[in-house]
C-alpha cells in the first residue's frame, strides 16, 4: 500500500510535534521552574485546536511558578474572551483577568479588563440575565473600574486611557448605582478636580475637557470653579512638565536599566514626593525588567522606609514581597524580606515555615553566598518565632541542626566560608540564654577565623557586656595575629580605648598598641623586600619607602631584626570625604543657644569636623549643620532627635540632597557673585572652588545650601543664560554618580582632518563633508591672519554620520588627499598656563624687535599667596584696570602667577596699588617672577578648613650668579655687560615707584 508524501510530510511532523511535547513536559514535571520549558509547552500547544484543555492545564501551571507577561496574558485572555458562551465561562474569564493585572502594572490589560465588565454589565441588565448579574452587577463594574483608575492614576504616559474609560462609565451608569441621591455632574466634578492635581502627560487636554464640562453643566459658576481650577491646573502643569522631559529622554533612548534606576532614584530622594507616582515608576521598572534584583530590592527597601516613617501608607509590603520572589525566587534576600514582613503582618507561624520550606526545597539557590544569607535570615527570624514556642531551645537546636543539614546536603565538600552563619548561630544560642553553646562555639572559630579582624571585633562586641577584661584581652590577642585588615582592628581597638576606658587604663593597653603597629610595619617591609605583598595591605596601606629595588644588600640581611630598617613612616590610605553623608542638620534651635551649646550636646556622639550656624526663615530659631568624622558618629548623633536646648525639642535629620554642583558660569565668577546668584532661593552656607594645581581649565564648585528644600528650589537656576553667552548648569551633588564628558569629541562626533589644500576655505571644507551628513561646525586653526595650518576639526551631527565620513580618507579636496580620523581627547596636564602671548598679526617677512630680559622683567609682576581655587579670569578682572596685559600665567604649585604688562610703567603702578589686596581670603603680595617662583609656603593655620590668612608668605631671597637665571635665557645673561642683569634682587614698592614716575 503506498502512502502520499502530503500525508506522510503531515504524519512525520505530528509524530516529531508529539514527541517534543512529551518532552517538554517530562522537562517541567522533572523542574516544574524551568521558564523556558513552560513557555515552548504552551506556544507549541496554542498551533493545536484539538489539545485546548491540555493548553488551558500548561496556562495554569506555568502561571502557578511564574508570573506571565502582558503580552502571555493577552493571549490567554483573548482566547478565553472568544470562547464565552455561557455564565460559567464569563465567570472564568472574570477571575483570570483578576489574576492578570497582579501581575505587572499593565494599562492593556486593565483597559481590556474594565471593557470586558462594563459590556459584560450592559449584556447582562439587557437580557435581564440575573444570574450574570450577580457577578456582574453595575456596583460590582464600579469596583473594577475605580480600582484600575486607582492602580494606574499615576502611570505619565498612558492613565489617561484608563481615566477615561473610567470617567465615561461612572457618567453613564456607575455614579448613579453609588450615588442614587447625588447629583452625577457634582460627583464628576470633584473627580475632575483630582485628576487635575495628579501630573499627567495629557493635563493639558484634560483641563481643556474639564473647561467644556463646566460650561455645560455649571454655567453660572464657571468662573468661581475655573478660578481654583487654574491654579490646581498651574501648579501640576509644571510638575508635568519637569516630569515631560525626563520621560522623553528615557522613551527616547528605549528606556535603559540604568538611566531609567537613576530616575527612580532622584524621585525617591525629594523632599515632596509624590508616594504613588513613585511606587507607579517602580512597577513599571519592573514592568519592563522583571528579573532586575536591584529592582524589587529597591522598592521593598522604600515601602519599609515609607511604612515606617508613615504609617498611614498605603502599600501593600507583604503582596511586594511575594512577587519579588515569583520573580526572582533564586535571589535570598527576598525571601528573608518576605519573612520580614510575614512577622510584620502577624502571619501565623505554621505559614512563616510552609515558605520557609519553600525556599529551600525549590533547588534555585545554589551560589555558596546566597545560601549563606538565605540561612542566616532564616536563623534571625527564627530568633522572633522562638518567642511563641514553649521550648524555645529545643526549638533553636532544631534550627541549627537544620541549618546544618542543608549545609551538608546542598554544598559540595570544600573551603567554604561560614563566618556569617556561625555569627547567626552564635545570636540565637545568646537569645535564648545558651552562654555556654556560644562561646564553645567562639572558641572553634578562633581556630577556623584568626586572620579575620572582624573576628575579634565581632568577638569583643560580644564579650564586652558580660566581661570587660576579658573582651579587651580578645582585641589585644587579635592584634598580635597576621590579620586580612590589620588597619580596621587598629582603629577600632584605638576607638575602644577613647571611649570605654579612663585615662589610666588607656595608657596601660597603649603599648599593645604600639607594639602591634610595629609588628605590623616590619611585616609589611618583609613582604615588600621578598616581593610577596598581600592584595589586601596593597588596597589599604602605601609604604613611603624607597623602591625595593634600591635598598642596600645590608638593610636587607638585617632587615627582620633591626629597627632601623623599619619604614619610617607608614601612611593609610585617606578615605574620600563625603560631607552629606557624614552631616545632621538641626532644626528649632533657640536664639539663646550658643554653637558651644550644640557642640556640647553632640560631643559624645563623636568628633566634629566643622559646625555651621544659621537663623531659620522664621527669624524665631536657628538651623545647624554639624559634620562630623565617621558614618558611625552620625547614627549616633541621631539619637538626640527631641532633646531639649534650653527648653527647645530639636529635631535631628539626615543632611542629605543640600549641595548643588556648578558650572559653565563666567570665568570671572567668584565666591560673592555665586553667593549672590544662590541667595534669592535661600541661605548660601558655603561656597566651594576646585584647586586648579592640576587643571587651570577647571570652572565649577560645590554651593552648599542651608536645607534640601531650598537646594530643589535653585535648580530652577540651571539653564539660565549668564552675561548673555553662558548657559548656567546646576545639579544636585552627586558623588557615587559622575556623569560621562559630553562633547562631540566625547561624543565621537568630531573629525581630525589633515592634509588640507590651503586655498580652501572653511566654506569649502563643509561643503565637502555635507555629503556624509549634516555639518554642525568647522574649525581650521591658522598660525598666521593669511591662512589655516593645513588641518582642521570637522563636528558631525552624530556618531554615525562622523563614521560614514571617515571614507572621505583618500579623497581629494582641491589639489590635496585628505586623511580624515575620528578626534581623540587629550588627557589634562598637570599644570596649564592659562594665557600665551597673542598670536602676531605681522606678515612674515616683518622682523619683530628684540626684547631683552631686563625690559621682560621690569614688565612682569610675580604675585605671591594667591590662592589655589583662582583662575586667570579672575586675576586679569583684577590687574588689567590698571593698563594692556601681554600674558597672565598661573603657577598654582607655587601659590603664585605671573603677570606681564606691554608696559613697565603699568605693572610699577598696578604693584603698587594692587600690594596687600585680599583675593579669596588672602592677602596678594608683589614681588618679582623669581621671588615667587623660590617663595616658601608656612602653613599656620591650625585649622586647615579655614582659608583666611592660613598660608603666610615667607619670601626666599637670593642672589643668584651668573647664568643661573631663568634658564632659556642663561647665554644671554653671560654675554650681558649689564651688572644690573646679574642678580635679580626682589624689586620693593620704591622701585616700582622709580619705574612708573621714569617711564
Amino acid at each position: 500500500m503506498e502512502i502520499d508524501a502530503p500525508n506522510l510530510n503531515d504524519a512525520l511532523q505530528e509524530a516529531s510535534t508529539e514527541e517534543k511535547l512529551t518532552s517538554l513536559k517530562d522537562s517541567i514535571s522533572q523542574n516544574p521552574y524551568n521558564y523556558q520549558s513552560h513557555l515552548d509547552y504552551v506556544q507549541l500547544l496554542r498551533g493545536h485546536h484539538d489539545k485546548q484543555n491540555e493548553l488551558e492545564a500548561a496556562r495554569r501551571n506555568f502561571q502557578q511558578h511564574f508570573p506571565l507577561s502582558e503580552y502571555i496574558w493577552m493571549d490567554w485572555l483573548n482566547d478565553k474572551l472568544q470562547s464565552c458562551n455561557g455564565v460559567e465561562d464569563y465567570i472564568d474569564t472574570d477571575k483570570l483577568f483578576s489574576l492578570a493585572v497582579k501581575d505587572y502594572l499593565s494599562t492593556t490589560i486593565w483597559s481590556s479588563y474594565m471593557q470586558f465588565k462594563i459590556e459584560t454589565n450592559a449584556l447582562a441588565l439587557e437580557e435581564n440575565n440575573t444570574d450574570l448579574l450577580q457577578v456582574f452587577s453595575t456596583k460590582q463594574v464600579c469596583d473594577v473600574v475605580k480600582l484600575a483608575e486607582q492602580t494606574t492614576r499615576f502611570h505619565f504616559t498612558e492613565s489617561h486611557v484608563i481615566w477615561d474609560i473610567y470617567i465615561t462609565f461612572m457618567r453613564e451608569r456607575g455614579f448613579s448605582a453609588l450615588y442614587p441621591s447625588v447629583s452625577i455632574d457634582e460627583l464628576s466634578l470633584q473627580c475632575y478636580l483630582k485628576r487635575l492635581e495628579i501630573p499627567h502627560e495629557k493635563i493639558e487636554s484634560t483641563f481643556a475637557t474639564f473647561s467644556t464640562f463646566v460650561t455645560q453643566s455649571f454655567p453660572n459658576d464657571y468662573e468661581s470653579i475655573m478660578i481654583n481650577a487654574n491654579r490646581v491646573f498651574s501648579n501640576t502643569l509644571k510638575k508635568s512638565n519637569a516630569i515631560s522631559r525626563q520621560e522623553l529622554l528615557l522613551r527616547s533612548s528605549g528606556y535603559p536599566l540604568e538611566e531609567f534606576e537613576s530616575f527612580v532614584n532622584s524621585e525617591m530622594r525629594k523632599p515632596k514626593q509624590i508616594a504613588g507616582y513613585v511606587v507607579t515608576l517602580l512597577e513599571r521598572l519592573l514592568s519592563i525588567y522583571p528579573l532586575s534584583t536591584d529592582g524589587w530590592c529597591l522598592y521593598v527597601s522604600w515601602i519599609i522606609k515609607e511604612t515606617r516613617e508613615d504609617e498611614s501608607a498605603n502599600i501593600n509590603l507583604l503582596n511586594v514581597c511575594e512577587r519579588a520572589i515569583r520573580n526572582c525566587p533564586w535571589t535570598a534576600k527576598f525571601w528573608i524580606f518576605l519573612w520580614y514582613a510575614m512577622l510584620l503582618y502577624s502571619t501565623d507561624v505554621s505559614e512563616i515555615e510552609k515558605s520557609k520550606e519553600l525556599a529551600f526545597s525549590t533547588g534555585l539557590i545554589t551560589d555558596h553566598g546566597e545560601i549563606v544569607e538565605l540561612l542566616c535570615g532564616w536563623l534571625q527570624i527564627s530568633v522572633y518565632i522562638c518567642a511563641e514556642k514553649e521550648n524555645s531551645e529545643d526549638y533553636i537546636r532544631s534550627q541549627i541542626n537544620y541549618a546544618k543539614k542543608f549545609i551538608a546536603t546542598t554544598l559540595s565538600k570544600g573551603k567554604h566560608d561560614f563566618f556569617k552563619l556561625d555569627l547567626s548561630i552564635i545570636a540565637l544560642h545568646t537569645a535564648v540564654s545558651n552562654v555556654d553553646a556560644a562561646l564553645k562555639l567562639w572558641s572553634h572559630m578562633e581556630k577556623v577565623y584568626p586572620h579575620k579582624s572582624q573576628f575579634w571585633i565581632q568577638r569583643f562586641e560580644w564579650l564586652y557586656p558580660r566581661d570587660k577584661k576579658l573582651a579587651l584581652d580578645t582585641l589585644t590577642r587579635g592584634l598580635s595575629k597576621k590579620l586580612d585588615n590589620p588597619k580596621e582592628l587598629m582603629e577600632y581597638y584605638d576607638l575602644v580605648l577613647v571611649k570605654n576606658y579612663d585615662l589610666f587604663s588607656a595608657l596601660e593597653q597603649e603599648y599593645d598598641l604600639f607594639h602591634a603597629k610595629r609588628l605590623f610595619q616590619q611585616r609589611l617591609l618583609r613582604e615588600a623586600v621578598s616581593g610577596t605583598k598581600e592584595h589586601s595591605l596593597e588596597s589599604t596601606v602605601q609604604i613611603a619607602t624607597p623602591e625595593t629595588t634600591q635598598l642596600r644588600p645590608k638593610l636587607k640581611r638585617n632587615i627582620v631584626d633591626e629597627e632601623s630598617a623599619m619604614p619610617k613612616k607608614i601612611r593609610f590610605a585617606a578615605k574620600q570625604r563625603n560631607r552629606e553623608e557624614l552631616t545632621i542638620l538641626v532644626t528649632n534651635i533657640p536664639t539663646s543657644a550658643s554653637p558651644d551649646d550644640i557642640r556640647s550636646l553632640f560631643s559624645d556622639c563623636g568628633t566634629i569636623n566643622e559646625l555651621v550656624v544659621l537663623p531659620d526663615d522664621d527669624g524665631q530659631t536657628k538651623v545647624a549643620q554639624v559634620e562630623f568624622a565617621e558614618p558611625g558618629e552620625v547614627l549616633a548623633a541621631k539619637t538626640k532627635h527631641l532633646k531639649k536646648i534650653h527648653g527647645h525639642e530639636i529635631n535631628v535629620r539626615d543632611h542629605a540632597d543640600t549641595t548643588l554642583f556648578v558650572t559653565n558660569f563666567p570665568p570671572s565668577f567668584d565666591e560673592q557673585a555665586i553667593t549672590a546668584l544662590f541667595e534669592p532661593f535661600g541661605a548660601v552656607v558655603q561656597v566651594r572652588f576646585p584647586s586648579l594645581k592640576f587643571n587651570a581649565r577647571r570652572r565649577f564648585c560645590y554651593v552648599q545650601m542651608r536645607t534640601p528644600e531650598e537646594a530643589h528650589n535653585t535648580l530652577q537656576l540651571n539653564g539660565k543664560l549668564l552675561e548673555g553667552n553662558f548657559e548656567l548648569k546646576v545639579h544636585l551633588s552627586d558623588p557615587d554618580n559622575k556623569q560621562s564628558r559630553e562633547g562631540p569629541i566625547y561624543e565621537k562626533r568630531e573629525l581630525y582632518v589633515t592634509n588640507i589644500d590651503f586655498a580652501c576655505t572653511k566654506t569649502d571644507v563643509e561643503k565637502f563633508f555635507s555629503r556624509y551628513g549634516s555639518v554642525e561646525n568647522v574649525r581650521l586653526p591658522s598660525r598666521n591672519p593669511y591662512r589655516h595650518a593645513g588641518f582642521g576639526y570637522v563636528v558631525m551631527s552624530n556618531k554615525d554620520e562622523a563614521e560614514r565620513a571617515l571614507s572621505a580618507t583618500g579623497e581629494r579636496l582641491g589639489s590635496r588627499v585628505l586623511n580624515v580620523v575620528i578626534s581623540v581627547a587629550k588627557p589634562p596636564k598637570k599644570v596649564i598656563n592659562s594665557s600665551k602671548p597673542p598670536v602676531s598679526t605681522k606678515p612674515s617677512g616683518t622682523e619683530l624687535p628684540r626684547v631683552t630680559l631686563e625690559q621682560v622683567h621690569n614688565k612682569s609682576l610675580g604675585v605671591m599667596n594667591v590662592d589655589e581655587t583662582v583662575n586667570e579670569a579672575r586675576l586679569r578682572q583684577m590687574f588689567e584696570p590698571y593698563g594692556e596685559l601681554f600674558r597672565v600665567v598661573l603657577h598654582p604649585e607655587h601659590n603664585g602667577a605671573i603677570v606681564e604688562y606691554k608696559d613697565p610703567a603699568k605693572a610699577g603702578k598696578a604693584a603698587m596699588s594692587v600690594e596687600g589686596y585680599e583675593l579669596a581670603g588672602r592677602r596678594l603680595h608683589i614681588g618679582s617672577v623669581d621671588e615667587m617662583m623660590h617663595a616658601k609656603l608656612t602653613d599656620t593655620s591650625e585649622n586647615p578648613s579655614t582659608k583666611s590668612s592660613a598660608l603666610e608668605f615667607v619670601p626666599n631671597i637670593r642672589t643668584l650668579r651668573r647664568g643661573h637665571r631663568l634658564g632659556n635665557f642663561k647665554a644671554a645673561v653671560q654675554e650681558s655687560t649689564n651688572d644690573d642683569m646679574d642678580t635679580d634682587a626682589p624689586k620693593s614698592n620704591d622701585d616700582f615707584r622709580r619705574m612708573f614716575l621714569n617711564n
